[in-house]
């Protein structure tokens, strides 16, 4: 089933294109993993070389190169790994098909077993575009997109933003504007649905501190402290009792009954 026939109803085409196949093929060549593959196939004919020169000394180098072969060719795993992935480039660039709606970018993919997979634009957090070295020299380029989706790698479980890039296309340039235009009316579109409808013609507009008849309530009215006080209490705000020392006059007469007991000591 062709990738056209995948849009889902109501959306509109913007823009097709496919993977560049020579660049695919010269990207999985030239990569990282050829310095790693390399010096793991160094290591392993080094230690194989070894047991090929012990196999001529020893007595039983038959049985010992019996068990070392297929020994190594398990180690040589990410080797294989490597080679496998120049292998299928080509194909799977074949089965690498992209296209941009309106509403969403879809990307087909897949080697044996081809799937595809739609991203809307609302989950575009960034959408930039980029040249590998081999895609300066056959002048194709990339529109690398960053989703709000989290994944976690390593030991630390260190978090990532999710890519979901368009590789390898001759019109890079053209892919980048159409799909920064579509993302940008569609966030549009969907923030003006999200605003509330303008009342007709002839109807008056609710105020915003409007509140609906169902919710009105009426608080109880909480006194405040001194209220408080003074309803509870009044006698505090009102004279004083009649058994109420002030303590100026209290100290003032202690000091005169002093006074009046050394006067009188003196005299006798």
């Amino acid at each position: 089933m062709e990738l056209e026939q995948q849009v889902q109803p109501g959306e509109q085409i913007l823009w097709t294109g496919t993977k560049h196949k020579a660049v695919s093929f010269f990207e999985a060549i030239f990569n990282p993993m050829l310095f790693f593959a390399g010096l793991w196939l160094l290591c392993d004919l080094a230690f194989l070389s070894s047991f090929l020169a012990a196999d001529r000394i020893s007595d039983n180098g038959t049985r010992t190169l019996r068990i070392a072969i297929p020994f190594f060719l398990i180690h040589l795993m990410p080797v294989w790994l490597y080679l496998g992935g120049i292998l299928t480039s080509v194909r799977r660039a074949r089965n690498t098909r992209y296209c941009v709606t309106d509403q969403a970018v879809y990307i087909q993919s897949g080697f044996m077993d081809i799937k595809v997979e739609r991203k809307d634009y609302s989950k575009f957090t960034e959408v930039t575009v980029g040249q590998s070295f081999w895609d300066k020299r056959a002048g194709t380029g990339d529109v690398r997109i960053t989703l709000d989706e989290i994944y976690y790698s390593g030991k630390h479980h260190t978090a990532h933003n999710r890519t979901f890039n368009i590789d390898n296309i001759g019109n890079y340039e053209t892919a980048f504007r159409i799909v920064q235009q579509a993302r940008s009316n569609a966030l549009q579109q969907r923030a003006a649905e999200c605003r509330p409808a303008a009342p007709a013609y002839g109807e008056r507009p609710l105020p915003q501190n409007s509140i609906p008849q169902t919710a009105q309530f009426n608080m109880p009215q909480i006194p405040q402290p001194a209220e408080k006080a003074a309803s509870e209490m009044p006698e505090l705000l009102s004279a004083p009792p009649d058994d109420f020392v002030d303590p100026t006059l209290a100290a003032f007469d202690f000091q005169k009954q002093d006074t009046n007991g050394w006067d009188d000591s003196s005299a006798s």
